[in-house]
């Protein structure tokens, strides 16, 4: 693979993600960039992304005016969004391939994400998408959707249990605001996934698309602080065992 920058070789390296999973990274030399699969970036830790971007590169200065996917070898494009502060250059792939961060930007871009993610932890405040603190996947979700859902409706998803974890990665936890997490992982094929949370007011269900995906990001809302709560992950009508996770503490 070549380094969407200048077209060097890029070294593959692993990193250890914020649940302790391993991840398969590629780091250029010569210039100091980083590209990252989708996700990997959103759930790098900041010492980690400040180990990483520790690089010394061979040449300071690259001269290719354009950044090409290293997989599919299209022009990458420049993420404008608040989700990337000013002066910090992220890249993305039109065909969802993953991200390049030049040289010194993925620890500026992570540290810029954990002070947005203290700020609205602090003060309690929603945040309104996912969109605003991780970097966007491509033909990922339009809006979150939270669903009401009778218990006959429950009792067949149980029936209909398959063991969608045989087709998911384990999900991955974020917390956001005590009222708030995001949860987010990988299929080994496409399809439209659904969580279906277990509350103190019968079951909710939140929704990530309309359109099949292997990448899954959804924001859970509405949640009480503090609070331990378990959900099962459906994927084209298999239904995986129980998952927990525990809210934040105001």
């Amino acid at each position: 693979m070549l380094c969407p920058h200048c077209q060097q070789d890029l070294n593959s390296t692993t990193i250890q993600l914020e649940d302790n999973k391993e991840a398969l990274i590629y780091e250029c030399f010569n210039c100091g960039g980083h590209f990252f699969p989708p996700l990997i970036a959103n759930f790098t830790p900041l010492g980690i992304a400040k180990n990483v971007d520790s690089i010394t590169p061979k040449n300071l200065f690259p001269k290719n005016l354009s950044v090409l996917c290293p997989t599919c070898r299209r022009t990458m494009v420049g993420i404008k969004d608040d989700v990337v502060p000013r002066g910090v250059e992220v890249f993305t792939c039109p065909d969802n391939h993953g991200n390049f961060f030049p040289r010194a930007m993925l620890f500026a871009f992570k540290k810029a994400q954990k002070t947005k993610l203290e700020y609205h932890q602090i003060w309690g405040i929603p945040i309104r998408s996912a969109f605003a603190v991780l970097l966007p996947v491509a033909i990922l979700f339009t809006s979150i959707s939270v669903l009401p859902i009778t218990i006959d409706q429950f009792k067949q998803n149980q029936e209909n249990r398959t063991k969608a974890s045989d087709f998911i990665t384990r999900p991955f936890i974020s917390p956001i605001s005590p009222n708030q997490v995001i949860v987010s992982f990988t299929s080994t094929q496409e399809g439209i996934a659904t969580i279906t949370l277990n509350t103190s007011t019968g079951p909710k269900v939140y929704s990530d698309s309309n359109s099949p995906q292997t990448t899954h990001v959804i924001t859970v809302s509405n949640l009480q602080p503090g609070t331990s709560y378990t959900y099962t992950v459906s994927l084209d009508k298999k239904v995986s065992n129980l998952y927990s996770f525990t809210t934040l503490s105001y």
